[in-house]
């Protein structure tokens, strides 16, 4: 018995682990994946944080053209609820402006939008901010849509300053 432990001592050396083939792996990984990582593209889309509008001066008359309008959009589940918010105008000038579009099909109807759109900035051409407020089951490409019509109308931008929010 004692003759077989002595050659399980003996047959049991003390070994090295063979680091030099991991190092070479990572060698060619890392440049690797350094020069891919540099292809990929993040797209963002540039949208505002609600402004809150300030009177300037008050003692200005009521019939005056620096007056601001905010249109709002709120896209729901088969309908178009658009209004319009203001600091300096009154409530039975807003109210005009209230006007609901439901869904046509499968799409909504975005070139009525777009002329109710051009029809306020003529009327308020200092305004440049719109809400968009879209339902939680609104699809992403609608949504795009809004806000591509609401910045870029031909032949001059309409509100170049989208704000996305929610329902408050």
């Amino acid at each position: 018995m004692r003759t077989f432990l002595r050659q399980k001592r003996v047959k049991d050396p003390d070994a090295d682990i063979d680091m030099v083939p991991i190092m070479n792996m990572f060698m060619v990984l890392i440049p690797f994946l350094l020069s891919s990582a540099s292809f990929f593209d993040i797209n963002a889309i540039h949208t505002s944080v609600p402004v809150s509008q300030t009177k300037v001066d008050e003692g200005r008359s009521k019939a005056n053209t620096d007056k601001t309008i905010i249109p709002v959009i709120e896209i729901q589940g088969k309908k178009i609820e658009m209004y319009a918010l203001s600091d300096n105008l009154e409530d039975k000038e807003l109210v005009k402006w209230d006007m609901s579009f439901t869904k046509e099909g499968a799409h909504f109807p975005l070139e009525k939008m777009q002329i109710y759109l051009q029809d306020m900035k003529k009327r308020y051409p200092k305004s440049d901010t719109i809400i968009v407020i879209p339902d939680d089951k609104i699809l992403y490409e609608t949504i795009i849509q809004t806000m591509d019509i609401a910045r870029n109308s031909e032949p001059n931008p309409l509100f170049p300053n989208v704000v996305l929010s929610d329902k408050i």
